[in-house]
């Protein structure tokens, strides 16, 4: 999507829409017990039964996407084939593309007429923020130059290093020895195993 929007000059559009998962709708009885605060102490053995998603739920993040992917639909999307989370509208020489995760969304169209005409229409059933020209998605950096885009994860990286303590660490060279010599029993066991989880699921 971006190569397509690149190459052909088009504006790329970054939204957020809030609280996505309190928008999904439930497709079967879900109860819950009554919350801290909003008790009936007339009947403390009641239940809520809910009439839309929320967070916590299993079912929060499919009803989510179902409901994003109705809406879509029925402006004249349809998914890709080759990734479900990439929406498509072709309609003579109009080309409209909407790239989706979780609240995140990508848009690119070659109107702009069509494309305030999707802002409006989005901005009228969900709680969206324009965040305006592609500029940081997903801990990727977008910087449009004149003879393309340029993304990069110099900023990410920056972060980490700092949230760790790593931002005066020496470089070395990547990927590791493809046979690199580690033993279970030898070396002492780490002080705090679940830090090194976090800076490898990190990565």
């Amino acid at each position: 999507m971006l190569s397509i929007a690149t190459s052909s000059h088009w504006p790329i559009r970054q939204l957020d829409i809030s609280n996505v998962f309190l928008h999904g709708f439930i497709d079967s009885d879900i109860y819950m017990e009554q919350p801290i605060g909003f008790q009936d102490s007339a009947h403390p053995d009641y239940v809520c039964k809910l009439s839309k998603s929320l967070y916590g739920l299993k079912q929060a993040p499919r009803a989510w996407f179902h409901r994003l992917t109705s809406f879509l639909q029925d402006l004249g999307f349809q998914a890709s084939k080759a990734d479900s989370s990439l929406f498509i509208l072709h309609q003579g020489a109009l080309k409209f593309y909407v790239l989706i995760y979780v609240d995140n969304i990508l848009l690119t169209c070659s109107n702009s007429t069509k494309l305030d005409w999707f802002l409006s229409k989005i901005k009228s059933t969900f709680p969206v923020r324009d965040l305006g020209s592609l500029h940081f998605f997903l801990g990727i950096e977008a910087q449009f130059l004149a003879d393309g885009l340029l993304i990069t994860q110099r900023k990410y990286i920056t972060d980490l290093l700092a949230n760790f303590n790593m931002s005066n660490c020496k470089p070395y060279y990547t990927p590791l020895s493809t046979s690199p010599p580690l033993s279970k029993l030898s070396g002492d066991p780490l002080s705090n195993a679940e830090q090194y989880r976090q800076v490898v699921g990190s990565l």
